[in-house]
């Protein structure tokens, strides 16, 4: 078989043919290994250095495909893809240093050249390997191997497994490639595109572009041209979309740079998905902050009020627009002049101004406020309402101090007016209870002298006389002033406060069968069935001697208008256990008189249904005591049907203060006071029990007597020198046999006393007569 030379120095376009036993000669004769392979990538012919290289028998390598002969086949796949770009071109491509993986540390000079068939078209390709691993490693020199090496170029000097170490040990992925011919990668490098190995990509016949997005190809074409340009060139880092296995698209940051002589590059890549997310977020962050800002400065620039900002070393942060329209003055002034405030301020009020900024401009300070007068640039004296509190960053860091200045000039005038008009009004008012309750007082006496004569002059008169009937009326009328009369004198202390409310807790069956009693002659007299419903045991929290005159107002209105054979009856409403209810079976009221019905100024008074006549205050009386406790007195009413009204006292649970230094015994207290229903609050000694009070408000004082520090009889001596406890009931409890000590606790007013060991058996029972 003949091998016509690669080329023609003669120009000749006839082949020249050499001695085919002197070329194998020659072929043999070379101390590199040299191979030749058809178009086909089948090996034509290989010198005993490659089959020594191969590790297999000439004969047996010869006819067999390259990838078969027995080196790596990622390898010789990369390498057959530059074979056909050779034989495409007709250019030899020489001097290429690379590792051949048939030996390992081991690098080759490799030579590859186009050969051309008798019909003058290539038909194969011409390989040589040679070792050049002493000379790569040996230093360069003047005369050195190295000088060999392609272009001048010095070889790597990085012993192959310095090199590999390296390779494998960076936490980023690395490629080495030749052109479009990926040469090596490490583990990060496979990791990143989503490949399981090398040989991975040499069966599916992966070069440099398919590593890189569809549209981000013609750009790294473009790269490589200018590296075949200039290969002692270095690119990078540059933004590019690279493709993974799967055919995702993944951002990278890639740099190349030479690697030696020989066209090797080594690339590193970098996924840069999260740094691309986080700018993303980033600016999403900025966009949201800039819009945040912008809302901020219009909010503040827009606000009515005059806003502040003072740092901590006393400069102005910021000053709202608002400033000129209160002061006359622009916001620069006050943010060159932080002092230009404390210059306006009237001197009357300079010294409370003052104060107050020494109260607040420290940290931690807490919210102040004052009114002062300014005096503007237009010389008119301005109220100023300034509020100021501590700034803080999301840190807890002080930031100074933020200040609102609101005019108040009119409200000011206003309020003064208004306080004057409520002076002259409450002075008025006084004045007109004083009067009320003079002439009350006046009239009252000589009324009841005239009914007392009248009564006296009956008795000289006989039954059905007509002088005695109209002594009868005379008796009557005066009796309904003198009710009227005590009335007015009752609204009148109610309202002047002469009269207040001191509630306590008391059963409500009891108050409801007083009524009873007090109207059941009158009920029975009128044939009207008056029942009491009201459960034994109703807990009720007022004034027990008010209450029972708003039950006796609603009592007597119902007997008043409930004809003959009806009912009036108390009872508690489902749901409502502070409430009673008092329903008769009347002539109702008119809806359109609810609200009349209240009022003392709207006279809504009629008969009875046997003509009973009444004063009109008893209604509007009563709601003013149930509204003085924080209820409500109802009506629900259909005309001819009869009525119901509801006096509405605030639903209140008892609370007891438990004060002992040993938790065992308070916790004895609790559990025996659990079957009251009362709330229990606890206190480990005086002190903390005389604090609580104010705080808690308790209806009720437990306390030990043997204390540390403050003994019980101290503690309720303090306790009746308050005035939030002076009406308190207070139960004295010890272990101790203390010679004295009841009458002791009674003289200094406890309510009662009872020793521990009775704790479990009679405590419930004494509370029960302070909580009902």
């Amino acid at each position: 078989m003949t091998i016509p030379e690669t080329s023609n120095p003669k120009g000749d376009s006839a082949p020249v043919y050499l001695d085919q036993a002197a070329l194998e000669a020659l072929i043999d004769a070379l101390p590199a290994a040299v191979v030749v392979k058809d178009s086909a990538n089948r090996i034509i012919r290989a010198n005993r250095a490659y089959a020594a290289l191969a590790g297999k028998p000439r004969d047996e390598i010869e006819g067999m495909r390259a990838p078969d002969a027995g080196f790596d086949r990622q390898l010789e796949e990369a390498d057959w893809r530059e074979d056909q770009r050779i034989m495409a071109s007709g250019t030899p491509r020489l001097g290429v240093l690379r590792r051949h993986p048939a030996r390992p540390g081991r690098w080759f000079r490799t030579d590859k050249m186009p050969f051309k068939g008798p019909s003058g078209a290539v038909s194969g390709i011409v390989c040589m390997y040679l070792d050049v691993t002493e000379i790569a490693a040996a230093p360069a020199g003047a005369g050195s191997p190295a000088d060999e090496t392609r272009n001048g170029a010095p070889p790597p000097r990085m012993a192959e497994s310095r090199y590999r170490a390296l390779f494998d040990a960076v936490f980023e992925g690395v490629m080495t490639h030749d052109g479009m011919t990926v040469i090596d990668v490490n583990r990060p490098f496979l990791d990143l595109f989503g490949y399981d190995s090398q040989a991975q990509l040499a069966e599916r016949g992966i070069g440099l572009l398919d590593f890189f997005a569809e549209e981000s190809r013609p750009f790294v074409e473009e790269k490589l041209a200018q590296l075949a340009a200039n290969p002692a060139a270095a690119h990078g880092p540059l933004e590019i979309m690279g493709k993974r296995s799967d055919g995702s698209t993944i951002p990278l940051e890639i740099a190349a740079k030479p690697m030696g002589a020989g066209g090797l590059r080594i690339v590193a890549a970098r996924d840069i998905s999260a740094r691309i997310h986080a700018e993303a977020e980033l600016r999403q962050i900025n966009e949201r902050l800039s819009e945040s800002e912008e809302r901020y400065r219009t909010i503040a620039d827009y606000t009515y009020d005059w806003e502040s900002w003072f740092a901590p070393d006393g400069r102005m942060v910021y000053v709202s627009p608002a400033c000129r329209r209160i002061s006359g003055y622009a916001r620069r002034e006050f943010m060159d002049n932080p002092e230009l405030f404390t210059s306006l301020v009237r001197a009357e009020d300079r010294q409370a101004w003052r104060g107050h900024v020494a109260r607040v401009h420290h940290e931690g300070a807490p919210p102040d406020e004052l009114e002062l007068r300014i005096i503007t640039r237009g010389g008119e004296e301005r109220w100023i309402n300034h509020v100021c509190q501590g700034v803080y960053d999301g840190k807890g860091a002080w930031r100074g101090r933020r200040a609102t200045n609101r005019d108040i000039t009119g409200n000011k005038h206003s309020r003064d007016e208004l306080a004057r008009a409520k002076e002259q009004a409450e002075r008025a008012t006084a004045l007109k209870d004083k009067f009320v309750s003079l002439v009350a007082h006046d009239l009252k006496s000589p009324l009841a002298s005239m009914v007392g004569l009248l009564k006296l002059l009956t008795a000289r008169h006989t039954p059905g006389d007509a002088d005695g009937h109209a002594l009868q009326a005379m008796i009557r009328s005066g009796e309904g002033m003198i009710e009227m009369i005590e009335q007015l004198l009752d609204i009148s202390r109610l309202k002047t406060g002469a009269v207040s409310p001191q509630p306590v807790f008391f059963d409500g069956w009891m108050a409801a069968e007083r009524s009873v009693m007090t109207y059941g002659r009158i009920a029975g007299d009128k044939g009207v069935r008056l029942v009491n419903d009201v459960p034994r045991g109703t807990r009720l929290y007022a004034d027990p001697d008010l209450f029972i005159e708003v039950m006796n107002n609603l009592v007597s209105n119902a007997v008043k208008f409930c004809p003959r054979g009806g009912e009036v009856r108390l009872f508690i409403p489902e749901g409502r256990p502070s409430t009673v209810a008092v329903s008769d079976t009347g002539v109702g009221i008119d809806p359109s008189l609810f609200d009349d019905i209240f009022r003392h100024e709207v006279k809504t008074t009629t008969p009875g249904t046997e003509g009973e006549r009444g004063t009109g205050l008893g209604l509007p009386y009563s709601r003013d005591i149930m509204e003085a406790h924080g209820g409500a007195l109802e009506v629900e009413s259909v005309k001819g049907k009869g009525s119901v009204l509801r006096a509405a006292l605030p639903d209140v649970r008892p609370r007891v203060l438990v004060v002992d230094d040993e938790r065992v015994s308070r916790q004895i207290m609790k559990k025996a006071l659990a079957q009251t229903g009362a709330e229990v609050i606890e206190a480990s000694g005086a002190k903390e029990a005389l604090d609580m009070i104010g705080r808690e408000a308790p209806h009720l004082v437990i306390s030990d007597v043997v204390m540390p520090e403050i003994d019980g009889f101290q503690f309720l001596e303090r306790l009746r020198e308050n005035i939030l406890g002076r009406r308190l009931p207070v139960i004295l409890a010890t272990a101790h046999n203390i010679p004295g000590g009841h009458e002791k606790a009674v003289r200094l007013g406890a309510d009662d006393f009872v020793t521990k060991d009775k704790i479990e058996v009679e405590l419930a029972a004494r509370v029960r007569k302070f909580i009902a």
